[in-house]
């Protein structure tokens, strides 16, 4: 029975964070890039999430498997692919979204 309660738990808390991961990247892509994509007349096409390890257009040596504290804040980036079209082509651009918990704290884009 107790084996059931972790396994429940666990499940629970691995289903809270990717919620919360949704949410932040919903927030990002309609109130920073789809705005910075039209300030530039491009058209948002749609994203890709990247996975844990791989960093797109980036490239640093090694990936980041903690987060990094800041300040004594725990600061989480994550990388997503945004396309967007540009006259008759599909391109891709790569964004870091760096949170801390909900909160968007920088984006940096690699095109």
């Amino acid at each position: 029975m107790f084996i059931l309660f972790i396994i429940a738990f666990f499940t629970l808390i691995v289903l809270l964070n990717v919620l919360i991961l949704r949410y932040v990247l919903q927030k990002a892509i309609n109130k920073y890039i789809k705005p910075e994509l039209h300030r530039k007349k491009l058209v948002y096409v749609s994203y890709q999430w990247l996975g844990f390890f791989d960093q797109g257009n980036f490239g640093q040596e090694k990936p980041d498997t903690v987060s990094a504290s800041k300040n004594g804040r725990a600061m989480l980036a994550t990388y997503i692919n945004v396309y967007y079209v540009q006259g008759p082509d599909q391109r891709v651009v790569t964004v870091r979204v760096e949170t801390l918990f909900t909160r968007i704290v920088r984006l940096g884009y690699k095109f």
